[in-house]
């Protein structure tokens, strides 16, 4: 038996016992496209209007203001970022309707009356036209005779009736407060759909899910002894391993071009280039099957490991960022998610969709993704080969 039969016919059994296994193939096609439709419909078009803030200010009365001001709008939420760079790409990535940046030193410029706050939008976008308005209404409130008097209260502890007078009389000469809109619209792709986030996030997600539980298949292999009847005849133990090998990837593959299709045809997401799409979803897939080897050739029971892989497989995406948005995570949570596949596929995925990079710009995250795809596949075969040496079933 040649190397390439081999392959083949591993490829062929693996993908017959897929096929009749009516679980699997549920979750690997149609829970995906389910929760794509249900994440996508129920927050793609929320209503309301989500406002990110970076405050420059963190300790001055002047900016909790402003931002309380804009909280008590009707409809608007607020989402706290670290720095300007984050609350960017969350409004390139819709992630916000828009994005507030309050200066440093607020208190002394607004006194001096040179204050000027930054809102963050896309162009030709409805949300920051009613974020531009939310802003300008909260800074007048601040300015008002009664907002200048609370203000004056919590900065110098000044007598309400006296500062809410002082504010009154002084109402005509208290200066604006200017709204800078910046327009990051030249970064981001236009016509986006609304399902372009949670289409990549679920394919990351279930890939890498699916194929860390099909490990269960091959510890039923080896308990079985399919793998050792195999080894007896004239293919040994190398041209099992890579006739396995080649059997995940191609299922990983199926799975992600099926996530792809239907997220182009169904819900009209363009993934971005094809070449860094292409190579993006070779080297996920190639991770999520050396997982997947790695968990079963090492994996002594088919049960256990079908029900342990997935919650580890959403634990690895949640903190990788295929639940929430990247930019949304905190520093110190951001600096884990570097130890995990998803962050970087994600983080790929997210400059090719709404950046409209191509493979140059993704170049960190691919070599990310085949570093963990050396280091599970290593495992995987080393694992693996020891096993059927060994005569394991």
């Amino acid at each position: 038996m040649n190397l390439l039969t081999a392959v083949r016919q591993f490829v062929t059994v693996v993908l017959r016992r897929l096929l009749r296994d009516r679980t699997a193939l549920f979750f690997m096609t149609v829970l995906p496209v389910v929760v794509i439709v249900i994440i996508g419909v129920t927050f793609g078009n929320a209503g309301g209007l989500d406002v990110g803030v970076v405050n420059g200010s963190p300790g001055s009365p002047g900016a909790a203001s402003v931002v309380r001001a804009i909280d008590a709008s009707d409809g608007t939420r607020i989402t706290w970022f670290d720095n300007e760079d984050d609350l960017r790409g969350a409004v390139r990535r819709q992630s916000v309707s828009a994005g507030v940046v309050l200066p440093t030193g607020f208190d002394e410029a607004l006194a001096n009356g040179d204050v000027s706050i930054r809102l963050i939008a896309l162009p030709d976008s409805q949300n920051a036209s009613l974020a531009h308005d939310v802003l300008v209404s909260a800074a007048a409130s601040v300015l008002s005779p009664a907002g200048a008097a609370r203000l004056a209260g919590e900065v110098s502890g000044a007598d309400p009736a006296t500062a809410a007078q002082t504010a009154g009389s002084l109402e005509a000469s208290l200066p604006a407060i200017d709204v800078a809109t910046v327009d990051v619209g030249r970064e981001q792709r236009a016509g986006l759909s609304q399902f372009s986030l949670v289409a990549p996030q679920e394919l990351v997600l279930f890939v890498f899910i699916n194929a860390m539980a099909s490990g269960a298949a091959l510890v039923r292999m080896r308990r079985t002894g399919v793998l050792r009847r195999v080894l007896a005849g004239p293919g040994g133990a190398g041209t099992i391993v890579a006739g396995v090998l080649t059997a995940w990837v191609i299922v990983a593959l199926l799975q992600s071009l099926l996530i792809l299709s239907v997220g182009s045809v169904a819900f009209d997401v363009d993934w971005g280039s094809p070449v860094g799409a292409g190579a993006l979803v070779l080297l996920f897939s190639l991770v999520g099957a050396g997982a997947g080897l790695m968990v079963g050739a090492l994996g002594g029971n088919e049960d256990r490991v079908g029900a342990i892989t997935p919650p580890i497989g959403i634990v690895l995406g949640a903190l990788g960022g295929c639940m929430v948005p990247l930019e949304v995570f905190s520093p110190t949570m951001r600096s884990v998610a570097h130890a995990v596949p998803q962050y970087w596929a994600m983080t790929a995925w997210q400059r090719l969709i709404f950046d409209g990079e191509g493979i140059g710009g993704i170049t960190m995250p691919l070599l990310a993704l085949a570093g963990f795809a050396v280091v599970f596949l290593t495992g995987a075969v080393l694992a693996l080969h020891r096993s059927l040496l060994r005569g394991a079933t």
